[in-house]
């Protein structure tokens, strides 16, 4: 039985469609290369698929919470900045493309957050990715012929 499939007895005797694979969700899809309106590249990303059951997502959006309640109390902190943050924090898992001086910068949670306080990355490139790491239909079954290299 797939992860985030349930029993028979959950179900009442329903058959319930799989909606995507759990394996494949855990693990992470890159992205196509994420391009802005005028096809200037900034980058493939390795997304988790951002699903409110996964424990890790539930871990970050507590952790992310805890740690904001007085900013929030007081305003200083906006959804999209605490969006960001469990999405550093428990979405993003790499990265390819993405440079400094024309050179590849590895990935690091550390770097990632610098990457992202850009204005024009938080305004094109999180957004997409966000969409991404939501859209269930990015974490299916890989085709066997293209897992095989057909």
């Amino acid at each position: 039985m797939a992860k985030n499939e349930t029993t028979t007895e959950e179900n009442f005797g329903f058959d319930i469609p799989t909606r995507y694979d759990a394996d494949v969700a855990v693990e992470g899809v890159w992205t196509p290369p994420v391009l802005d309106e005028h096809d200037q590249q900034y980058g493939e990303f390795k997304l988790l698929m951002f699903d409110t059951d996964n424990p890790a997502i539930k871990k970050a959006q507590e952790k992310v919470r805890i740690k904001n309640e007085k900013a929030v109390r007081l305003k200083q902190v906006t959804n999209d900045d605490l969006a960001l943050e469990v999405f550093l924090e428990a979405i993003l898992l790499d990265w390819k493309g993405v440079k400094k001086g024309g050179v590849e910068v590895p990935y690091s949670k550390e770097v990632a957050k610098q990457y992202f306080s850009v204005p024009a990355i938080r305004k094109v490139v999180f957004p997409e990715l966000l969409e991404f790491a939501i859209n269930v239909r990015n974490y299916g079954t890989p085709d066997k012929d293209e897992v095989a290299g057909n």
